[in-house]
């Protein structure tokens, strides 16, 4: 059929074709299967040799040579390494990102570990912190690749998911510290970090064991490309958890040493005077500031009402959102819009878009027989009638049918295969066989042994996965209701991803719900409180709803990708929920009789003592992924873009929203407890009546 290798077809009054805009031309190169399977090329994932690799990109660059190329005439070209070469092209060229995204960061954890004075800013301290992560993410890669896990596209995200991640923890210890009181920060060095890290261990394992857990269940999951990077970030984050608690906690004892020595920040053999003083000015936290007039709304009974009020309106927009998201995905969205590969997808999208996937079913070891002949006859006539699915199908078993009957044996088969596929109905097919030995067969001669044939089909278009999963399993299904001997299996250039969408969505519930389950019984386990392990799990939840509903709203789709951001935004969400409920645990409420002014009392200390340092992790995560946005990556992009979502949903639920539940609901300390039984003995006390 020449239409297929035609586009932008023009027709007469008769529907005779008299003009095309674009024609095309499929040129199928041979490869050593068994020199590609012991010796392949490293720079690809699928088994090809080096020749193969050096033909494919001789031949896109004699391809895309324009001279001699008469004027008005484009060219586009695709070969097999085409998608990997422009990916990894653009990857390498968007890691400059990455590079400027640390030194970003460094000067934000500069400015935000310390203070402005020559002592008490910490430069070396902010570098041990951004070393850690990088020891982490080393220790992760080396480990992960020395037990043979996959490393794919999805997987250079990696390096700005532990960036942000292993920042948090930093300020959550420097903070605790921060936090001592003027007495304890008098006390021996030794001491001093013992309550810190009291308090800071717990808060730090909180988070660090939910992520490293909920990443190892998202490894359950069947598509291995998930499930590898899944075990990357898991791995990654036991060990910047390990380092923070080590390494960086080590650096800080030596930092503090240096401020309590009064050495300098960069300078350290420079030590400055008994006399010396911080100027006034770097003793006032803005952040502190705010966080105080943010308690204080908190806390009064009209902005509780108007913040649960936009809570529960973002939640519906989100579910809003939520009902209209699509899973879809497209190669061309991984593919930079100035590469020689995106002409070629927009040229095909405008000329050859008019007919779906072609597939083909392979039959290998297959018996010569009458029967099995039969049996592939029914496939074909099968798959014919399922005109929905399928707008053509190889019609060879049908016309070989006239060629034989059912009492010949093996050899007169192949005698009478010659014939036909030498006749003028047979000719067309004689690309669905392979012979043994590379042979073809001739006319009135027994025709070599086959070792394959194929079958080939056409699929309509599809709108989505609504329509082409159950298209490819009806394929599969009337394949294995046929029951031909042999090994017989349908393929196509798009099954792989059909197969994905198939269970994608599954896959989606199933990896949420069991990290839901996960961070609520660590959460459990570790706050020891079940009021604030539900209250956490409750602004997960709303978290991930106004994530994913926004994502909508974004432009977003569901895929493999964003499936995989979804479960780091539990991971993330835990983070700034679980540090407020823990530190709410901490506080008391003082000797106040009213539960709801107790309440009141102690979300406002945990504000002020935890707040900053949620804060300070939430930013930083932006930061860390700011510069993303300006990529031409999708991957990048989209990571970009889930995080952001992340941290503005989990920063609000986190200080703004869980603060007024726990102003209403929230768990009672031991120290209340005492002061309600001491206000119930008081009202048994007789009273005299003067």
């Amino acid at each position: 059929d020449v239409l297929q290798y035609l586009g932008g077809v023009t027709y007469d009054m008769e529907g005779n074709i008299v003009g095309a805009k674009a024609t095309k031309i499929d040129l199928i190169s041979e490869t050593n299967i068994t020199e590609a399977l012991l010796n392949p090329d490293p720079s690809t994932s699928v088994p090809v040799t080096n020749v193969s690799m050096m033909f494919e990109e001789d031949l896109k660059v004699a391809l895309l040579n324009t001279t001699g190329i008469p004027e008005g005439i484009d060219v586009s070209v695709i070969v097999s390494r085409s998608f990997d070469d422009v990916i990894n092209e653009n990857i390498i060229g968007n890691y400059n990102l990455l590079f400027s995204g640390f030194a970003i960061m460094f000067v934000y954890v500069l400015i935000m570990l310390g203070k402005f004075n020559c002592v008490e800013h910490r430069v070396w301290l902010s570098l041990a912190g951004l070393t850690g992560i990088v020891l982490g993410s080393v220790f992760c890669m080396g480990l992960c690749s020395a037990f043979g896990l996959m490393f794919t596209q999805l997987h250079n995200v990696l390096p700005f998911l532990m960036l942000g991640i292993g920042i948090d923890d930093m300020f959550v210890l420097v903070q605790c510290y921060e936090n001592l009181s003027v007495e304890e920060k008098k006390e021996d060095i030794a001491k001093r970090f013992g309550k810190t890290l009291s308090y800071a261990g717990m808060a730090v394992s909180v988070t660090s064991v939910t992520n490293i857990v909920a990443f190892a269940l998202g490894a359950t999951t069947v598509i291995p490309a998930l499930r590898s990077f899944c075990l990357f970030c898991s791995v990654g984050i036991l060990a910047i958890f390990i380092y923070t608690l080590t390494f960086f906690t080590a650096c800080m004892v030596l930092d503090q040493k240096r401020i309590d020595e009064r050495r300098d920040g960069c300078f350290c053999c420079w030590r400055h005077g008994e006399s010396w003083t911080p100027n006034k000015w770097t003793k006032k936290n803005y952040l502190d500031i705010f966080l105080k007039k943010l308690a204080e709304i908190s806390t009064h009974r009209a902005c509780k009402v108007a913040i649960t009020i936009i809570t529960f309106a973002l939640f519906g927009l989100a579910c809003y959102g939520i009902s209209k998201l699509e899973q879809r995905f497209e190669e061309r969205w991984l593919i930079p819009d100035d590469s020689y590969l995106a002409k070629w997808f927009d040229d095909r999208q405008e000329f050859f878009n008019n007919k779906g996937e072609r597939g083909t079913i392979y039959v290998a070891e297959f018996e010569m027989n009458g029967k099995q002949l039969d049996k592939v006859q029914s496939l074909v006539r099968k798959l014919a009638n399922q005109t929905d699915i399928i707008t053509e199908v190889d019609t060879w078993a049908l016309g070989f049918s006239d060629f034989y009957d059912d009492s010949m044996n093996s050899t007169t088969l192949q005698v009478e295969l010659g014939k036909y596929l030498h006749s003028k109905d047979g000719l067309q097919f004689h690309d669905r066989f392979e012979f043994a030995n590379g042979a073809r067969p001739k006319c009135n001669e027994e025709a070599p042994d086959v070792v394959m044939f194929k079958i080939q089909y056409q699929h309509p278009l599809f709108s989505g996965p609504l329509e082409h999963v159950p298209a490819m399993n009806k394929v599969k299904d009337l394949i294995k209701e046929v029951n031909i001997e042999g090994r017989v299996f349908a393929k196509s250039i798009k099954y792989e991803f059909w197969e994905v969408d198939e269970i994608l969505s599954a896959e989606l519930i199933r990896s949420v719900t069991l990290a839901l389950v996960c961070v609520f019984l660590i959460v459990i386990f570790m706050l020891a409180n079940l009021t604030a392990a539900f209250l956490v799990l409750f602004c997960v939840m709303f978290t991930l709803v106004d994530v994913m509903g926004f994502m909508y709203f974004w432009g977003l789709t569901i895929d493999t990708t964003s499936c995989m951001l979804l479960i780091v935004c539990i991971g993330l969400s835990v983070d700034y929920a679980a540090h407020i409920a823990h530190g709410f645990l901490e506080q008391d409420g003082g000797d106040i009789k009213s539960r709801e002014a107790r309440l009141n009392l102690r979300t406002q200390k945990t504000l002020l003592k935890i707040g900053p340092a949620v804060f300070y992790g939430g930013f930083s995560t932006l930061l860390a992924t700011i510069l993303l946005a300006g990529s031409d990556y999708y991957l990048f992009v989209a990571f970009f873009k889930v995080f952001f979502l992340v941290v503005v949903f989990g920063l609000f639920h986190g200080l703004v929203f869980l603060p007024v539940v726990l102003c209403l609901v929230g768990p009672t300390h031991a120290e209340d407890v005492a002061h309600n039984e001491k206000y119930e003995l008081e009202k048994l006390k007789p009273t005299i009546d003067l």
